[in-house]
């Protein structure tokens, strides 16, 4: 990742925006004709270049290690808004700023949460965990074992580790008890201080009385939690 950084830095403006032009074409290309291609498409496309450019490990793989400083997501324009400059100049913007730019955007419109991908979603909760004084490590995309995030704390009277399942559902969609219940076995099988199930929707009354059952080995965050973070943790740290 630091290779990928040091290459941007060492680009001119006009190398940048070459790059992604050429991303964008690489995408109408692949893409069918009615397909919308987002600012997160083209910043993905663009990473992928450069990885090829680098000879640098698979894309895949190195998204699979990424640690929280890879929150470099563009805020996806809103439906029926125009963008004031062409798809890869505003990329190129996104490239630098991305990170404090989106949480400052997220805290603005919380309800563009519902637009990040899951694993988006994940690294955004681990950016705003390491902001609350967790070391964090994302899981890989598949086989994760079931948890996306392990974060850890050192204190004064000892260390504390949190597997954290992170679910990027639709308001309509509340995160049940059988969620929760996978979390505490996994969380029991790793003996691990607690589980943190982390939701953009609600939790259901099953999953709320289990944490209840189990005050100090679960926690549950919904929605406003994660906009309280957001708030308190985002933009302004």
């Amino acid at each position: 990742m630091a290779a990928m950084e040091s290459f941007k830095d060492s680009l001119s403006r006009d190398e940048l925006l070459g790059i992604a032009d050429e991303a964008v074409r690489e995408l109408e290309a692949r893409a069918p004709s009615d397909f919308p291609i987002t600012e997160l498409l083209v910043l993905e496309a663009v990473d992928r270049l450069i990885f090829r450019r680098l000879r640098l490990p698979a894309y895949a793989e190195w998204r699979r290690e990424g640690r929280i400083d890879l929150l470099r997501t563009p805020l996806l324009p809103q439906q029926g808004s125009k963008l004031a400059k062409p798809l890869h100049e505003q990329v190129l913007v996104s490239v630098a700023t991305v990170s404090q730019d989106l949480l400052r955007a997220l805290a603005r419109n919380p309800e563009q949460l519902f637009a990040l991908s899951p694993r988006k979603f994940e690294e955004l909760i681990a950016e705003l965990l390491h902001r609350q004084g967790f070391s964090c490590e994302l899981t890989p995309v598949s086989n994760d074992g079931g948890k996306d995030i392990v974060a850890s704390l050192e204190t004064g009277v000892g260390s504390f580790v949190v597997y954290v399942e992170c679910k990027r559902f639709g308001q309509e969609h509340r995160v049940g008890a059988r969620l929760a219940r996978e979390l505490l076995g996994v969380v029991t099988h790793g003996r691990v201080t607690a589980g943190l199930l982390v939701t953009t929707s609600a939790f259901t009354r099953g999953a709320k009385q289990l944490q209840h059952s189990n005050p100090h080995r679960l926690g549950l965050r919904d929605y406003q939690h994660v906009r309280d973070w957001l708030l308190r943790y985002g933009p302004h740290s």
